[in-house]
């Protein structure tokens, strides 16, 4: 007969029971889902065995463990009943109080997590809404200075032809209408063709201006997605680290309480 103690792996999922294999020999025992140590009966006094377990639920078993250490019964040897009780009780207690810990711990790592993401969106989201105000204000104020620009324009169309009307008007009944008049015409359709420039180049110098706006304004939003991406994966590989250290040292100490244990017992897995 041989005592078996083993550990959970941290991160695995629920399982609802084990199976202990010896080496050589390959008898099977099975244990309980909150079992940690058992008896493995029916091995020969005289030979070295080591044992593997597996975990297993509804979905199937998982990976075989690393051998344990070698382990020879004897006739001399015997376990007692009411030792192994005992291990196993505190075997269950710590690695149900590391992992308590442990969960504790990632779930600390991810309430912190989410509240760095609500910080850092609200943050970009006061980014965003500024770069979208910055735009509008500088679509606004091109707008106002376009208009201002068409009106002096129309202005200056507006006076050229109000002139011209009086000129004609002056001219009327004289031998210099006729020509005075086409005169006109072809100053108006001259002017015509410069108003239209002007507007155009006014609506287009409006709209280079907004773009450059809009141009800014993705490049500030841009930054600042950057910049919230790099705060949240320094975060979380700051927490990361923090729960994969304390993952560690609880698994060695769980280790090294097991490793006792599992010498007053005869064997571990």
């Amino acid at each position: 007969v041989a005592a078996v103690s083993w550990l959970p792996a941290e991160n695995s999922v629920r399982t609802d029971g084990y199976v202990v294999v010896s080496s050589p020999g390959e008898i099977t025992i099975e244990a309980d889902q909150g079992q940690f140590l058992i008896r493995v009966p029916g091995l020969e006094n005289g030979t070295e065995y080591t044992f593997t377990v597996i975990a297993f639920n509804e979905n199937g078993r998982s990976e075989v463990s690393e051998p344990s250490n070698a382990v020879t019964p004897s006739a001399d040897s015997e376990l007692d009943d009411d030792e192994l009780r005992r291990l196993h009780e505190r075997l269950r207690k710590k690695a149900t109080e590391a992992r308590k810990r442990f969960e504790k711990a990632q779930e600390h790592a991810r309430e912190k997590l989410e509240s760095t993401r609500d910080r850092v969106d609200g943050h970009l989201d006061k980014q965003t809404d500024r770069a979208r105000e910055f735009v509008e204000k500088t679509r606004e104020l091109a707008d106002k200075r376009n208009d201002k620009q068409s009106e002096q324009a129309r202005n200056w169309y507006d006076r050229l032809k109000e002139k011209l009307a009086e000129k004609l008007e002056r001219a009327v009944g004289t031998d210099r209408y006729e020509e005075l008049r086409e005169r006109a015409d072809a100053s108006l359709a001259k002017a015509g063709d410069e108003l239209e420039d002007r507007l155009e180049n006014s609506q287009e110098r409006t709209d280079e201006r907004v773009t450059k706006a809009e141009e800014k304004a993705q490049e500030r939003v841009e930054k600042a997605t950057e910049r919230a991406e790099n705060v949240l994966a320094r975060t979380e590989e700051r927490l990361t680290d923090r729960v994969s250290g304390l993952r560690d040292r609880l698994h060695d100490l769980l280790l090294r309480l097991r490793q006792v244990w599992s010498e007053r017992a005869n064997a571990e897995a």
